[in-house]
């Protein structure tokens, strides 16, 4: 994603890396799961009871819900307002000695305790949403620095992801939004090249011991919660060129994310049945067309599969789902950006109702609407402009609505000749 470190401000990097358009990256669309008995989160709203076709669901993701859970209980009510179903959440934990511990930081060798994560639970349990339905605790595969070979670090990585998985579920939400995106250089988690043993190891030796480390995480996670939603930003689609060939690997071994199927592969390997893994196709960001959501939603329920093993290809059938990022601010960025989606002759409000239909249809089940540069609610990240998002794109709340309600009134919807 675009940008992530910097929306926290300098004295926050270390800490923390938020997300944006991906220099090469790729979430949502999934079957949800029902939330744990006991967990206090809302049951579905009538209208999505009496219809059998799943609704779908928008989540946001941004700068501005860089934000604690003692904040997000505050203003609840408030967040609601906005046309979303769910949020992503960053929680943060503090350690016996009083220091902050992000969860999104999953990917590192140090220890954690699940009490560090306590007040959060508490302030989640509380929240009680209504209309936020189905929200998901982010993790990334950040900072990255254990090498995959590395038992003792890998026993921590997989215990992260235990206590993120336990404390979804005691807190009533959906599941873990999973961000693969590298944030700390030189450290890059599925690029070979990247490795420190490559000059040792072979691509296939990583991509089995990858493998081995994705159903040790798996197996972790889903004994906590068995019917958790996995939304990550990307999955095989961001390598999904590499599909169709006799020996894949041969292009995996030289691409950025060329070890990320490998890791999936490990995840079916030890999936139950109700987990639920969404492959959030990050690259959707500049989609200016329905064609170009539909060729993306073929390629990830086809040709993707073949990037894992055989054994896997049904599960993969059954638990991997399309979901599509809509990156807001390619919406009022200037011609000149590089993340800049044009307005095809009309107002750019109106592309973000198309394409934002359009990534609905496509989907199974989630699109995520990331955003930088401006905010929906009040937050206490100094990374965010003042802005709101009507009023940097004024008709954006009308127009998510429509686009996900399928309701669009006239001046919205009207197509071009």
């Amino acid at each position: 994603m675009p940008g992530v470190l910097a929306c926290l401000g300098a004295s926050a990097c270390a800490a923390a890396a938020p997300g944006g358009p991906a220099a090469s990256s790729a979430p949502a669309g999934s079957p949800a799961s029902p939330a744990p008995a006991g967990s206090p989160a809302s049951p579905a709203p009538a209208d999505e009871q009496r219809d059998a076709r799943r609704p779908k669901k928008l989540i946001a993701v941004g700068w501005d819900l860089f934000s604690d859970t003692k904040w997000i209980r505050e203003h609840r009510a408030e967040m609601e307002q906005r046309p979303f179903d769910g949020i992503v959440i960053n929680v943060v934990g503090r350690t016996g000695d009083g220091k902050d511990q992000p969860l999104r930081l999953a990917f590192s060798r140090q220890p954690w305790k699940y009490e560090w994560f306590a007040a959060a639970e508490e302030d989640l349990r509380a929240c009680r949403f209504a209309r936020f339905t189905d929200n998901f605790l982010m993790l990334w595969a950040n900072p990255g620095d254990v090498d995959w070979f590395d038992d003792e670090g890998w026993r921590n990585i997989v215990e992260h992801w235990r206590i993120a998985a336990r404390l979804a579920r005691a807190a009533g939400v959906k599941g873990i939004a999973f961000d693969p995106e590298p944030y700390y250089e030189p450290h890059a988690a599925f690029t070979y090249a990247a490795q420190p043993g490559r000059d040792r190891r072979t691509f296939a030796e990583y991509a089995a011991q990858v493998r081995l480390r994705g159903r040790e995480v798996m197996q972790a996670a889903a004994a906590e919660y068995p019917d958790v939603t996995v939304l990550a930003f990307f999955l095989n689609s961001i390598v999904g060129s590499a599909a169709g060939r006799a020996d894949p690997s041969a292009l995996l071994a030289g691409r950025g994310y060329g070890l990320l199927p490998a890791f999936l592969d490990g995840w079916l390997d030890a999936a139950p049945r109700g987990v639920a893994l969404v492959d959030g196709h990050e690259s959707s960001y500049l989609y200016n067309s329905d064609v170009a959501f539909l060729e993306a939603a073929n390629l990830i329920r086809g040709a993707c599969q073949e990037l894992v093993s055989p054994g896997n290809r049904a599960k993969y059938r059954a638990q991997v789902g399309v979901g599509f990022g809509i990156y807001l601010d390619a919406y009022v960025n200037p011609p000149s950006s590089r993340w800049h989606v044009d307005g095809q002759g009309g107002p750019r409000v109106e592309r973000l109702r198309a394409n934002t239909a359009a990534a609905v249809r496509a989907a199974d089940r989630y699109v995520w609407i990331y955003g930088e540069k401006c905010r929906w609610w009040p937050t206490p990240n100094k990374g965010v402009t003042e802005r709101t998002w009507p009023e940097a794109l004024p008709g954006c709340e009308d127009a998510l609505r429509f686009a996900r309600d399928a309701q669009a009134p006239a001046h919205l919807n009207k197509e071009k000749p």
